[in-house]
């Protein structure tokens, strides 16, 4: 029981997101509106607003699976096989979201 204590707090520390990261792109879409045209301004607004809602989508999904970890480890033996498949799921979830939520910075600093 207590490997799989130390093991959930180790995968909530990989699953942290660095606020720094979030805040660059932020700032470098703010530096890129500068001295734009109003529809390239539009445009970016547009796009921190996505990051903004991606970024939250990604943390509710990391908050998730810390939670489907518990829940698996703490399963009695006949819930096991069903916690450890949302489990799972919500690790998958989140990935997903991860992507949606990376891919977008890439776009942002393409603009």
């Amino acid at each position: 029981m207590r490997e799989r204590q130390a093991h959930s707090a180790d995968d909530r520390t990989r699953s942290e997101p660095s606020t720094n990261n979030f805040a660059l792109s932020v700032a470098g879409a703010r530096r890129k509106g500068r001295g734009a045209s109003p529809s390239a301004q539009a445009q970016l607004i547009h796009l921190v607003d996505a990051l903004i809602e991606h970024y939250v989508s990604w943390r509710e999904e990391c908050a998730a699976v810390a939670s489907s970890y518990e829940n698996w480890s703490r399963a009695e033996s006949g819930d096991r096989a069903l916690a450890f498949s949302a489990y799972v799921a919500a690790l998958d979830r989140e990935e997903l979201a991860a992507t949606r939520y990376r891919r977008l910075i890439a776009e942002i600093a393409q603009v």
